[in-house]
């Protein structure tokens, strides 16, 4: 607020009025600046005009009790007028912002999938790379490299010591594989974890590894992985669920910044709106900066997801990449759990939010039934509840919150469908994307995939061209089922080193 006061107000007062040294200044003078901010290229210029007003209100309402405040006190030269049209300016941006969601929804898979296998392709280039020697050719999917032999400055300081430098293909100059393969990983991460979690940019690179908890449901013992979020922006701290394909996201990361020794070494987060340093803390998403290590800065992680987008070619309409701000995916995580029936008081607990109407302008939902039943559903909820106390959640709803997971469990493992919401596919799991197959169900599986191939063969022999649809979809799914219960998933464990 202080910025815009200074940068917007008082030093365009000060470039046009030299001699001015209080905030007494004439009435002409007051629309003379009005006339050159509004017609200006500033796009927030209502918050801008409310600040200014504000000040001047303010001091004026200050002076009455203090008198402190009297020397400073000067009649506003804005009216009501001039901040008249705040209101339908706030709709129209959020009208924006909306639409700018609806279109980066159907992205966001392709967004997922494509860092997902570009860190795939930079790990099988780079583990080829490592496998020849320094001066040798090597070929990767049907292409020629060769590892360049890097010079040394001294004989116990080589340069590059440790690192894949190739020429070849692609690079016409020497590229060093073991950053591509760095600079993948961490997009991957990242991207997956504001995905997962919807956490604000600030909460992201303050997540350590004191913030990992385990939590038994009292009935069933069942155990649950916990993310706690420390206070930030609102000073509120909130727990998370962390869902299986978050749990192998963090757990790759711990993996990779985890030392020798088996631990994940401390590091300094430098607070950008405080200007300090933190104390050292074993930081989840941190980095090498020069003979230290630091958290990721909020800017890094902006350009690290900017440039996610722009290796993956995802292009709009006008052939631009699309834009992806670690705040549109907090947006998209509130309108996905929206849509998928999470009751909204529970989802401004987990977004860290005090009123539910903040919540309620993260969400762009895309169906005019899902936003009449989300209306009425949460005016009835307002109805039951006291208006000072609707935020917390009651017994009966924790309560069914805990039914939730009880009820997840399947023949053939668990189920990953969204809080609230029902069995679309009339319980058949075998076609299930949000099925979790047990590994201990594999044999089961297995069987049921051979059922299917022979009541194949037995509808292909007999011309039922409906019931071999229905089967070849079936069959589809089992066979995926089961090529999930073969893919291996690390879980950071760290080695046991013998000395």
């Amino acid at each position: 607020m202080v910025y815009e006061l200074v940068k917007n107000f008082w030093l365009d007062i000060e470039a046009h009025n030299p001699q001015a040294n209080s905030l007494r200044i004439s009435f002409e003078e007051g629309r003379a600046w009005l006339s050159r901010f509004t017609h200006g290229s500033i796009s927030t210029k209502h918050r801008t005009l409310f600040i200014v007003r504000g000040l001047y209100l303010d001091i004026a309402s200050w002076a009455t009790d203090d008198a402190y405040w009297a020397q400073w006190a000067a009649p506003s030269f804005l009216t009501r007028e001039d901040t008249s049209g705040a209101t339908k300016h706030k709709r129209r941006n959020q009208a924006r912002i909306h639409q700018r969601i609806r279109d980066l929804s159907p992205i966001l898979p392709k967004l997922l999938t494509s860092a997902a296998q570009e860190l795939k392709d930079a790990q099988a280039l780079l583990a080829a790379g490592t496998a020849v020697d320094q001066g040798e050719e090597f070929e990767h999917q049907g292409i020629t490299y060769r590892r360049i032999e890097l010079r040394r400055r001294t004989i116990n300081a080589p340069r590059g010591s440790g690192r894949v430098w190739v020429i070849g293909g692609p690079y016409e100059r020497r590229f060093d594989l073991t950053q591509l393969e760095d600079n993948c990983f961490w997009s991957w991460a990242l991207i997956n974890t504001l995905s997962e979690t919807g956490v604000r940019i600030e909460e992201l690179v303050e997540i350590t590894t004191h913030a990992f908890s385990i939590y038994r449901l009292p009935e069933t013992g069942e155990a649950l992985p916990l993310l706690q979020i420390v206070p930030s922006k609102t000073d509120r701290e909130r727990i998370l669920l962390i869902s299986p394909e978050l749990a192998h996201v963090f757990a790759l990361v711990k993996r990779r910044i985890t030392t020798a020794d088996g631990r994940v070494p401390p590091a300094v987060r430098y607070d950008e709106a405080e200007r300090v340093y933190s104390p050292p803390l074993p930081h989840l998403f941190q980095l090498h900066t020069g003979s230290e290590r630091r958290t990721m800065s909020p800017a890094w992680v902006r350009i690290t997801i900017k440039d996610a987008i722009s290796r993956a070619g995802l292009k709009d309409e006008n052939g631009n990449d699309y834009k992806f701000t670690p705040h549109d995916f907090r947006r998209l995580f509130a309108t996905s759990a929206l849509s998928a029936g999470l009751p909204i008081h529970i989802l401004a607990k987990l977004m860290g939010h005090q009123n539910i109407s903040t919540t309620q302008g993260y969400a762009a939902i895309h169906d005019e039934e899902t936003l009449r039943n989300f209306r009425s559903f949460l005016d009835r909820r307002r109805s039951l509840r006291p208006t000072d106390d609707y935020l917390e959640p009651t017994d009966a709803e924790i309560s069914e919150f805990h039914e939730h997971f009880k009820k997840r469990k399947v023949e053939l493992g668990s189920c990953g469908r969204a809080y609230g919401t029902r069995c679309v596919h009339e319980h058949a799991c075998i076609r299930c994307p949000m099925l979790r197959p047990d590994p201990t169900q594999r044999p089961r599986l297995e069987e049921l995939v051979e059922a299917l191939e022979c009541r194949k063969v037995e509808a292909e022999e007999r011309g039922w061209h409906g019931e071999l649809e229905g089967i070849e979809i079936s069959l589809n799914a089992a066979r995926e089922k089961l090529t999930q219960m073969g893919r291996p998933v690390s879980l950071g464990m760290p080695e046991v080193f013998k000395s």
